[in-house]
């Protein structure tokens, strides 16, 4: 049974330099990797079961007629759609580029040759 439709999705931007680490960090967490590449790694965390005032309000309507089935079927129906799936991404806007510029040694560039016309 999936309800992907129903999923909780968070997106963390981190560094290049903390990439790695927060994925580990969100591991001890409770998370769990489902994919990764070099800039974008997908974890996911299944749902609870049920509030205690969502519970409450379940077994005051239907705990006579249903002996309790009715907090169960509340708690399996929680479980599996308020799952949450956080995408950790490498911010690219962080990554600074070389401001050297590139040197060409001229005596080694043969000149271009230009047209007659």
């Amino acid at each position: 049974m999936r309800f992907d439709s129903l999923t909780n999705i968070n997106v963390k931007r981190v560094p290049a330099a903390r990439f790695q680490q927060e994925i580990e960090d969100n591991q001890v967490s409770g998370w769990s990797l489902k994919s990764q590449n070099d800039n974008v790694a997908i974890m996911t965390k299944p749902g609870g079961w049920g509030s205690l005032g969502g519970h409450l309000i379940v077994a005051l309507l239907t705990a006579w007629w249903t002996f309790f089935i009715g907090n169960v079927l509340y708690a399996v129906y929680v479980h599996f759609t308020s799952n949450s799936e956080l995408h950790i991404k490498v911010d690219l806007s962080t990554v600074k580029a070389d401001p050297s510029p590139v040197r060409v040694n001229s005596s080694t560039v043969e000149p271009t040759e230009q047209k007659k016309e």
